[in-house]
């Protein structure tokens, strides 16, 4: 697992004698890409799938999810590693898509039949969409390639770059990444061959793009302008009520002559009062001369 190139994701089911937790771990999560983890604010979309697919062991949702390694074992046995074999990489092109009503139709139809599972969803066949995604985007129109390709080529948190080959129809790529979105706008955009398209959000928590014939590159890049705006508007009220706070300190102290150095006017009236006494001192001394002493 450690040597594999590839990008992949992780589940940690180990039993480390409290029982596995894999939705309560960190550890996983600090080495490889974790479809577990801890985080005291999940999106609430992603907390639904795990309530309701990931906690049911459904494996169309491992695979979709990229799930290629799974942590298993107990105290006795030790951690031990197992492969899954129908991890669908970061990409797909699929030649279907079913068009649902609403989110909870959405997570129904994902449901794995335990006593039928050749008649279980696929998503490697099917995307679900909602209607309210799929409006305006002519999925009926859409014809699937196999000849056509998607590879991953660059991936970092805010910018993942994906290669298009052999492509000859428009087709709808499913991708193995939380679909995020705002509603202010900011969350991460798409662009092929330097072109915005919209994102759609299909298989209740993945991106989806209808791309059309000859692509070359895909985009995402995460767009996050509207917390910047705030951000700087932030920092600017900030400054302004500081320096509000430090006129009126100002002002006070002044207003007090706690710090003010007295100024020229009363320095001099201070001075001609000074002389003024000296020489009434002087006068008076003239007035009642002192008696002298004898020697």
């Amino acid at each position: 697992m450690f040597t594999d190139p590839s990008d992949y994701r992780v589940l940690n089911v180990f039993d480390n004698g409290y029982g596995p937790n894999p939705f309560n771990d960190a550890a996983t999560s600090y080495h490889h890409q974790s479809i577990g983890g801890y985080h005291p604010a999940k999106l609430r979309r992603y907390q639904e799938l795990i309530e309701n697919q990931i906690a049911k062991g459904n494996p169309m949702v491992f695979n979709m999810l990229n799930m290629k390694y799974q942590i298993v074992g107990n105290p006795q046995s030790g951690p031990q590693i197992q492969m899954n074999p129908g991890a669908m990489g970061n990409a797909w092109f699929v030649p279907e898509v079913k068009v649902v009503n609403n989110g909870k139709e959405e997570m129904d139809a994902m449901n794995f039949q335990q006593e039928n599972p050749m008649n279980s969803w696929d998503p490697r066949r099917t995307a679900i969409v909602q209607k309210k995604y799929a409006e305006g985007k002519a999925l009926e129109s859409i014809q699937f390639d196999s000849a056509a390709s998607i590879k991953q080529t660059m991936k970092d948190p805010h910018h993942v770059k994906y290669s298009v080959s052999n492509l000859k129809n428009k087709s709808l790529a499913v991708f193995s990444e939380i679909y995020y979105k705002q509603e202010d706008g900011d969350g991460f955009k798409a662009f092929i061959d330097g072109k915005e398209t919209e994102v759609l959000k299909c298989n209740y928590v993945l991106r989806g793009l209808v791309v059309p014939a000859g692509a070359k590159e895909i985009e995402f890049r995460y767009d996050s302008s509207q917390f910047d705006s705030r951000n700087r508007i932030s920092f600017f009220t900030s400054l302004l009520l500081l320096c509000i706070i430090i006129f009126i300190l100002y002002r006070w102290i002044k207003d007090e002559n706690i710090i003010t150095p007295a100024s020229p006017t009363l320095q001099a009236e201070s001075k001609q009062t000074n002389v003024s006494s000296a020489n009434e001192s002087k006068a008076a001394e003239k007035r009642n001369p002192q008696p002298k002493k004898k020697k």
